[in-house]
């Protein structure tokens, strides 16, 4: 999308300050001013004028109103002309473009009498910029190009010449021209570059991005977006910032990345509303309900339209009363202006009375004349008065529509809640029962517990129903133990596990199969049979990573073997790792898999564990990274000492702690147990 503030450069292009910076400068001319004569102090009002033009603008029309009355009483018309152009740049920056217009356009005729190239080149500048906001492009463009013909011979004038590009490229792209508004930004793009203007630059790199949108090449649309961010982050221009998260949330969105575009959306609105920028905050509104409807988050998709919808109506109400002030200052201005015509009309009635106070009869002329006027200015000031109210019914009428059309919208938002609400039940209920029967598949808890009574499995699943799996069987005075992790999770990872723990049963209790190297083998193929696995492109890659234990108590000995997941023991704090082999069970590539076996002899009170990767895999900490398997190690090794109840605890504590904010990514699954 394209930001106001970020496209829309300001005629006069001064460099954009730090409040400590831009207040240095108004002190050090504000002490100027009782110094000067009266040509420098018109010089000092247009400057400062310029500089309160950003951050108070009431401040800049005064000074700029002065520079107007002093210029005018010296008769100076190039003075005159460097005011009201000005004026033209605050009007263009309050959005009061029709009244800018007519200041820049008195300007004009001044520079051009005299033939002042850098007058002329900045007020046409300042008119393009005009006519672009009140969307009359050609003219704008005929501006535009005639300031760029005086600039281009400019020497030391970059910086200008950028802009007129910059500002050129965003009326074609209002034109539905994409490919001129391209070879324009680069223009720009290259200027800003040479120049070392980095701010400028990351503005050429958001509207680089913009445009690449609008001409479906999404992947190189998001490069520049990331660039413009990144340029944005190092001059900390939160505006900018939360800009690019819109655009990047709304390109990833459109490319079905939802948890990334979730990801900038948050960071966009964490900005936005920090710094009050209500423009971007109903952008980042609308793009997050967007974002979790796509997300089938339709609680939250609710909340954020709600937030669209309450905001817009803020905004236009703020609008609306702006109107209304601007209208009751006019109507107390032209009041005024009727006094002081009424008061000397009083003083020219008062003076010819005193000259001819001897003759009566033009004394009752006078007298007639007062009551006409008297007459007159009640009849101006009805027509004031008329006039006024005429625009406050307007306005009214059109506060009353908005009014009806976001009370629609609200309804319309509502009834939607509420088919999207029950949706969701109906969709969550069959989850909820989806997962009593994955839960009646896998094998009670108690009976490992009755074996291991030192022993714990922390279950925690990413949705209601999960992919990863435990699973526990006996057969004679042999355990075996399995940590299994399906691809995905949800619903689709609950299948797999499911037709996996089937396949489980029947490799071991059908089979009577007790060493985990030849259990893992019939397990891979009885997946790849299942899910027709045969080796051509067209296969699922569905299948599962694996640890399995066989325990011998009375022999003291484990057997070992996995695909991708490793076995943990802890003896005497120190913590042996027995690897797993590189490949999964099941998957569409024809490779050869021969599952390695591992014989360890345990000592009493080893500690003995099995996980899944959700773990180590979660983000968050200070910096939103990986918890990785480096801090996972260190962690069983430093509770290791405790019961496994205890350990339990702790491994979720640690991993809430860690987590913080961010949504859990994975299904997690980690076994532990003490063998004596």
């Amino acid at each position: 999308m394209f930001n106001r503030a970020i496209l829309i450069v300001t005629f006069l292009f001064s460099a954009v300050l730090s409040s400590a910076q831009n207040k240095r400068l108004i002190d050090s001319l504000e002490r100027m001013l009782p110094q000067g004569d009266d040509l420098k102090k018109v010089t000092l009002f247009v400057a400062l004028a310029e500089e309160y033009r950003y951050y108070d603008f009431s401040k800049s029309k005064n000074y700029c109103n002065q520079a107007l009355q002093i210029a005018t009483d010296l008769n100076s018309d190039t003075l005159i002309a460097n005011a009201n152009r000005q004026m033209g740049a605050i009007f263009n920056q309050s959005g009061d473009y029709e009244r800018a217009v007519q200041y820049l356009i008195a300007a004009l005729s001044v520079y051009e009498k005299h033939k002042i190239n850098p007058g002329i080149a900045m007020t046409k500048l300042g008119l393009g910029l005009s006519y672009q906001n009140l969307k009359k492009y050609d003219e704008a463009l005929k501006y535009y190009f005639e300031a760029l013909a005086i600039q281009e011979k400019v020497a030391g004038g970059k910086k200008i010449l950028a802009n007129l590009y910059n500002n050129i490229a965003i009326i074609y792209k209002f034109k539905n021209d994409p490919n001129l508004s391209l070879d324009y930004n680069f223009k720009a793009l290259k200027i800003r570059e040479d120049a070392g203007d980095k701010r400028g630059v990351s503005y050429s790199y958001n509207n680089i991005g913009v445009i690449y949108e609008d001409l479906k090449m999404p992947k190189k649309a998001l490069e520049y977006h990331y660039k413009s961010l990144e340029m944005k982050k190092a001059n900390k221009d939160l505006k900018g910032m939360a800009s690019s998260h819109i655009n990047i949330a709304s390109n990833l969105r459109k490319s079905g990345k939802n948890a990334e575009a979730e990801q900038n959306i948050v960071a966009a609105i964490k900005y936005a509303e920090q710094i009050g920028a209500k423009d971007f905050m109903l952008d980042a509104y609308e793009e997050a309900a967007n974002i979790y409807k796509a997300m089938g988050k339709f609680e939250s998709s609710t909340t954020f339209l709600s937030k669209f919808v309450e905001l817009k109506d803020s905004l236009f109400t703020e609008k609306n009363n702006k109107l209304v002030e601007e209208l009751k200052v006019k109507y107390e201005s032209e009041k005024k202006e009727g006094e002081i015509e009424l008061l000397k009309q009083n003083k020219k009635l008062s003076d010819d009375q005193l000259a001819e106070s001897n003759k009566r009869n033009t004394l009752l002329i006078l007298l007639g004349l007062a009551l006409a006027a008297m007459a007159v200015f009640a009849y101006s000031r009805y027509r004031i008065k008329q006039r006024t109210n005429e625009k406050l019914e307007v306005a009214n009428t059109q506060l009353q529509h908005l009014n009806e059309l976001v009370n629609n919208r609200k309804l319309e938002i509502e009834k939607q809640s509420k088919e999207i609400q029950l949706k969701n039940k109906d969709i969550t209920d069959s989850i909820i029962y989806a997962k009593r029967i994955q839960s009646a598949i896998m094998p009670p808890l108690n009976e490992l517990y009755q074996t291991f009574p030192n022993s714990f499995v922390y279950y925690s699943p990413r949705d209601i129903v999960s992919g990863d799996f435990y699973w526990y069987s006996s057969s004679g005075e042999t355990m075996l133990i399995a940590c299994a992790d399906c691809t995905g999770h949800g619903v689709p990872g609950a299948f797999m596990s499911m037709i996996c723990v089937q396949i489980l049963n029947l490799v071991v209790k059908n089979s009577n199969v007790t060493a985990p190297e030849q259990a893992l083998q019939l397990l891979d193929y009885g997946v790849r049979k299942a899910l027709r696995q045969s080796g051509a492109d067209n296969d699922t890659t569905d299948g599962m990573d694996v640890a399995l234990c066989a325990i011998h108590l009375e022999k003291g000995l484990i057997q070992y073997s996995g695909a991708y997941r490793p076995l943990y023991i802890i003896r005497d704090n120190n913590l042996l790792e027995f690897t797993a082999n590189k490949f999964s069970i099941g998957g569409h590539k024809q490779i050869e898999k021969k599952f390695t076996g591992h014989e360890i002899k345990f000592l009493k009170g080893d500690k003995v564990y099995m996980f899944t990767d959700g773990y180590a895999d979660q983000f968050g900490g200070p910096d939103g990274k990986k918890y990785k398997i480096k801090n996972f190690k260190k962690m069983l090794s430093s509770i290791s000492h405790l019961p496994m109840a205890e350990q339990n605890k702790k491994i979720e504590a640690e991993l809430k702690n860690w987590k913080g904010e961010h949504e859990q990514l994975d299904d997690i699954l980690v076994i532990g147990f003490e063998v004596n």
